[in-house]
């Protein structure tokens, strides 16, 4: 039996979520929208993810739980993860019901408090994505962003990562329940409270920093 919080999404990748359960009623959904008909265009430096999936909470991984409204200015999303090994994040796949817009995207990192909730924030960036794609298995969009500088993630260690639209809805789909069936709900950037909806369809990509990496220093 899958213990409630706590799941593998890869050998030696220890993946777990816990967060106090908010309100559902204050997330407001995201209409689908098809989006341009012409193909993405990538921009110039777009260049292709490195490296492996780190964490899937993937349209595989669940039920998809709805589509929900996500502006960097007012209402988004931020999902947790614990990797037991140390990582070099480089690339975020988000899920949603949204297609191909014009504009960038915000990313962000932040750390935990301890308690489950936000906090600081580690990484922000606002970037064109790098691929915006038809994904039959949400019956979305898949949106890939690279990361200009990789988020080095300590093992062991509590990060919470979201991805939103800036200035246009870049919908957040969520999965019914790889985790604890929880999201970091924002309104702009303060922490609002842990929605019910579902988690963060999302998932990162990266390596494994081997250990003796860690320890080399440059003089």
């Amino acid at each position: 039996m899958r213990h409630p919080l706590m799941r593998v999404a890869l050998p030696g990748l220890l993946i777990f979520a816990a967060a106090t359960p908010g309100s559902a009623g204050d997330t407001k959904a995201a209409a689908p929208n098809p989006g341009k008909t012409a193909p993405y265009r990538q921009p110039k430096d777009s260049r292709q993810p490195k490296g492996s999936v780190l964490f899937d909470q993937g349209p595989t991984t669940g039920g998809n739980g709805g589509c929900w409204s996500n502006f960097t200015e007012s209402q988004n999303f931020a999902e947790q993860a614990t990797l037991a090994s140390p990582v070099e994040v480089t690339s975020m796949n988000i899920y949603t019901c949204i297609g191909p817009q014009g504009g960038t995207i915000h990313i962000k990192v932040l750390a935990d408090d301890g308690a489950g909730n936000p906090s600081t924030f580690l990484y922000q960036e606002d970037r064109v994505p790098d691929a915006w794609v038809p994904d039959p298995t949400s019956g979305g969009f898949l949106v890939t962003v690279n990361l200009a500088t990789p988020f080095l993630a300590s093992a062991g260690t509590t990060y919470w990562y979201g991805v939103s639209g800036n200035g246009f809805e870049l919908g957040q789909f969520s999965v019914l329940t790889p985790g604890n069936g929880t999201m970091a709900q924002f309104q702009g950037s303060v922490f609002d409270h842990h929605t019910t909806v579902g988690d963060q369809m999302f998932q990162l990509l990266g390596s494994v920093v081997p250990v003796e990496l860690l320890s080399v220093t440059v003089e």
